[in-house]
Formats: structure tokens, C-alpha cells, sequence
């Protein structure tokens, strides 16, 4: 009967101790999980941000490639260079066209080197940047006037001259499309956002719909989805953007 009795006792023990050793099974299963996952977003963090540094030192060589660029056509054109102002906010690129690659920004009033004219565009050095840029941005001075007539008198393209001339009313339209899409800026955004919109700026508490308004679409959007919401990373030419919940809250650049 002894025995009996011990034996009912061990099994009441078992039966309610087995339940609490499953769940704290489960929990550190839980815990671990939640430590695994943490681990993980760091250990992506620190690779998308290695990758990052990989590109802009790649984007570094090109530069030095472009001065070397820049470099041989100064010497074609018997080292004429011109230093001028930027007339309003606007982007150096890659080639002359207004689709070509974005080497970096520049702003109002900010000194760059000229060193030749082709089709509405300046050969253009700003520091380490080496490209085009379209001469709306440019402030026109009589002295700039005088380079740009040395060039067509030196290279022989007068004739180009004349047509540049026939197409200043063009470019004047073309001015007043841009006016027109600052004062859309400045209606749906306000004055200040709105401005610095037009300028292709980028500032910490912009939203998505700012920049691509801003800087226009990236090259590429990079998404983390979790229990913290949805991460957002943007990839422009020399240029990366991190949004979070909709919002940016940092970026990383090789201009600034």
C-alpha cells in the first residue's frame, strides 16, 4: 500500500512539473530567437554599410579618371579655363544630357572652372568633379561671353554660335518651365521645403515623396521589413538615403 502511494505521488509531481519545463523550454527557445534576429540586423547593418563605402571608392577612381579627362582637354585648349559662378542650385553629370548619371550637386553662388562648350553644356571641374553641366546654371557675365566666343573662334564653330543665338528664346522657355515648377514646389510643400526641393536638396526629415520630387527616382530601393516597421534604403550616384517609417533619418555621401 506504501509503495502504491509513493508511486501515485511521484506521477502527480511529473504530470505537473513536466507542463512548467515546456514552457520555459519554449521561452528560451523564444529569447533566443529574439537574440539570433537582433544579431542579424546588426551583422546587416555593418555589410550594407561596408558595400556602400565599397561603391563610393569605387566612384572615387572614377573621379580621378574624369580628372585626367579634364586634364587633356584643358591642354587641347591651350589652358583657357574660366572661372565662374553657379547661378542657382543644379547637378554636374556624367555626359551632356539631362538623363546622364549625377556626379554630385552644386549650389547658388558656388565657383566652379570651365574649360569648353559643347551643345548647351560646359565641360565643368568642381574639387574632385569632373563633368557637365548645362549653362542655364551658370551666371552670364560679359566675361564669360568672351570665353565662350574665344572657344567658337578657336575650335571653328561659329556657325554654332549664330544658331545659339536663334535659340535663346528656347532656353528662356525653358526658364520659366523651371520657375513654374518651383512655384508648384513652394504650393504643395511651402516656401522653404519647396525652394530647397527645386534646388535638389535633401535634408533629414524629408519624406520619400520630397526627395524623389528632389533627386528623382534612385537607382535602386532596398527594403527591411520587422517588428520595428519598414526600412528604406535609396541608392543615388554617390549617394545613399535611409528612410524609416517613411521619414529620412540619415544618408550617407561622398559631396558632403
Amino acid at each position: 500500500m506504501n509503495l502504491l502511494s509513493e508511486i501515485m505521488r511521484v506521477l502527480l509531481l511529473t504530470i505537473c512539473f513536466v507542463p512548467s519545463l515546456l514552457v520555459m523550454a519554449q521561452e528560451t527557445n523564444k529569447n533566443q530567437i529574439e537574440n539570433l534576429n537582433k544579431a542579424k540586423q546588426r551583422l546587416e547593418s555593418v555589410i550594407k554599410v561596408k558595400q556602400d563605402s565599397f561603391i563610393l571608392i569605387n566612384q572615387q577612381i572614377d573621379r580621378f579618371t574624369q580628372e585626367n579627362l579634364f586634364s587633356k582637354l584643358k591642354a587641347r585648349s591651350g589652358g583657357m579655363v574660366f572661372k565662374a559662378t553657379i547661378k542657382m542650385s543644379g547637378k554636374i553629370r556624367k555626359d551632356s544630357n539631362p538623363n546622364a548619371v549625377v556626379l554630385t550637386l552644386v549650389n547658388e553662388n558656388d565657383t566652379v572652372l570651365l574649360t569648353d562648350f559643347i551643345d548647351d553644356y560646359w565641360i565643368v571641374n568642381k574639387g574632385p568633379y569632373f563633368g557637365y553641366i548645362n549653362e542655364m546654371f551658370i551666371n552670364k557675365t560679359p566675361d564669360l561671353k568672351t570665353f565662350k566666343d574665344a572657344i567658337y573662334e578657336r575650335t571653328g564653330r561659329m556657325a554654332l554660335k549664330m544658331e545659339e543665338e536663334k535659340t535663346e528664346r528656347g532656353k528662356a522657355a525653358l526658364e520659366k518651365r523651371t520657375q513654374e515648377r518651383m512655384d508648384r514646389l513652394i504650393k504643395k510643400y511651402g516656401k522653404e521645403n519647396g525652394e530647397r526641393i527645386s534646388y535638389g536638396e535633401y535634408w533629414i526629415g524629408m519624406s520619400p515623396e520630397m526627395a524623389t520630387e528632389s533627386l528623382g527616382n534612385p537607382e535602386t530601393i532596398n527594403h527591411s521589413v520587422g517588428s520595428w516597421g519598414v526600412n528604406e534604403q535609396w541608392v543615388y550616384p554617390s549617394l545613399y538615403l535611409y528612410f524609416d517609417n517613411g521619414v529620412l533619418t540619415s544618408y550617407q555621401s561622398s559631396n558632403r
